[in-house]
């Protein structure tokens, strides 16, 4: 996957932006929101796609349509995007988790 579409980070931003502040902050995830945000959003971005369309690059408004549906549960999206947040931070080597 290469340079990730400016509309998707922006269809990213509609969606799921909300949800990346509010778990960042509940959550006191080690993350200066206003130099990291973007590139968070690019992690998910990439994650999604690999999960929902198998690595496929989608369409803008096959996007569009995948995040409506999933904002429906908003529970287990903020659960997703939390567990996002926390593999970001993992491989960034910002947090350390241990099992």
């Amino acid at each position: 996957m290469g340079v990730i579409d400016e509309d998707a980070l922006m269809m990213l931003d509609m969606y799921l932006g909300d949800i990346v502040t509010e778990v960042v902050k509940r959550h006191g995830y080690p993350v200066v929101l206003e130099e990291e945000y973007y590139d968070i959003l690019m992690y998910i971005y990439r994650e999604l796609v690999k999960t929902w369309f198998g690595g496929r690059e989608p369409g803008i408004g096959e996007l569009r349509e995948r995040l409506k549906k999933a904002r429906k549960e908003r529970a287990q999206l903020e659960v997703l995007v939390s567990y996002l947040v926390s593999k970001y931070l993992e491989q960034s080597g910002t947090l350390y988790i241990t099992r």
